[in-house]
């Protein structure tokens, strides 16, 4: 340690000014990796507020126009893969010739993707856990638009008054003028389910289309559905007004944090930089210690532990000051930062910055001592 002590008291006698510049390089290092850390989690955190229930689009029916059900296909098969392949659908529309004591809406569930129609899975999977008989709607019967049906049945009742109303026999249910042969019997909404693409072509569907994603909403995504529907099936869609997050800021917060890291790494090879070039004018120094005894490993580690008893306080020193910017400066203005941190953060960070430098700096400073004594003295 007193060799260590000495080494730093010569380093800032003899050269000040890079002395100077390897502190700073150690001050700015700790302020800026301890922001990333803090922009990165309030980035994250802020997406998952914001958008935590953006995952499903629920769109009125415009009520001056008539939304075919041939029409509502096309434009569902006017939209991307990109967009279908995480998305659910359900459309329901009003029956006609219902009594208005009725509950009278006929909806529809499924999902499309690779041009074919299948079942939505999640209701699938609610429907085959409560099935009274039967079986469910396959996805073979969904794209093919089959007349098959499954009819609301309740444990006490039976089939309600409803389906009794359309039944042509047990088996079977006149809709639209066709026959839908009865395959289940669930609780389900009182009119049956049946394949969206067994509801005839000009059936108006005027109630409401929610559309349901597996993943967050973006905004490609909605801007997709928006414009498709624009040009489809102009003026009748009605799309709420949504405050999804931009590519563009997530792209520059993105650039932010990496760029910060990047100042960062460069602070720290900066260092190993100038500490190399210290190294370098002290060669007739090192000479002397080799020829008094001094073994590589030793002025290794000597050299090494100058680095850290001048980095460790420095580092400290930058993160005290981060934390009062944190307090004062960052909380304003980055709501969710502050929360992101605690002493074991700080203590992660600390190590990571500290083992890497010493990493660089060993591999520096071995292949400087790996000289001869002679080479040493010479470059002295």
């Amino acid at each position: 340690m007193k060799q260590i002590l000495r080494n730093i008291r010569m380093f800032l006698r003899r050269e000040k000014m890079i002395f100077t510049v390897m502190v700073i390089c150690i001050f700015s290092s700790a302020l800026i990796l301890n922001f990333a850390y803090g922009l990165y989690q309030n980035f994250n955190t802020q997406k998952m507020e914001d958008n935590a229930d953006l995952q499903e689009i629920v769109i009125d029916i415009d009520d001056d126009s008539q939304l075919t059900r041939k029409e509502f296909q096309t434009y569902i098969e006017s939209l991307s893969e990109d967009v279908l392949q995480n998305m659910t659908v359900f459309v329901a529309g009003t029956l006609e010739g219902v009594g208005e004591d009725t509950y009278n809406t006929l909806d529809c569930r499924f999902e499309y993707y690779n041009g074919k129609y299948k079942v939505m899975e999640e209701y699938r999977e609610n429907i085959e856990k409560s099935l009274h008989s039967g079986r469910m709607i396959t996805d073979e019967e969904e794209n093919s638009g089959a007349y098959v049906a499954l009819v609301s049945y309740d444990d006490a009742t039976g089939r309600n008054d409803f389906i009794k109303s359309i039944m042509k026999d047990e088996d079977t249910i006149i809709l639209f003028g066709r026959e839908y042969e009865i395959i289940g019997e669930a609780p389900t909404t009182i009119t049956p389910s049946i394949p969206f693409l067994s509801v005839p072509e000009d059936f108006i569907f005027d109630d409401i289309v929610i559309l349901s994603f597996d993943n967050v909403i973006n905004k490609p995504v909605y801007e997709e559905l928006k414009m498709q529907a624009d040009t489809v099936i102009p003026e009748k869609l009605i799309f709420p007004e949504l405050d999804l997050p931009d590519p563009d800021s997530i792209t520059l917060y993105n650039n932010i944090i990496l760029i910060s890291l990047l100042i960062a790494v460069l602070s720290l090879l900066n260092f190993a930089m100038l500490y190399h070039f210290v190294l370098e004018k002290r060669s007739r120094d090192l000479a002397i210690m080799r020829i008094c005894g001094c073994t590589k490993r030793r002025a290794l580690l000597i050299y090494l532990g100058e680095c850290a008893v001048l980095s460790v306080p420095v580092y400290l020193i930058g993160t005290g000051l981060f934390i009062l910017l944190l307090d004062h400066v960052f909380d304003d203005l980055f709501i969710y930062m502050k929360q992101a941190y605690s002493m074991q953060v700080y203590l992660i960070i600390f190590i990571g910055y500290i083992l890497l430098m010493l990493l660089i700096l060993g591999i520096m400073i071995s292949r400087h001592i790996s000289k001869t004594i002679l080479q040493e003295w010479k470059e002295g």
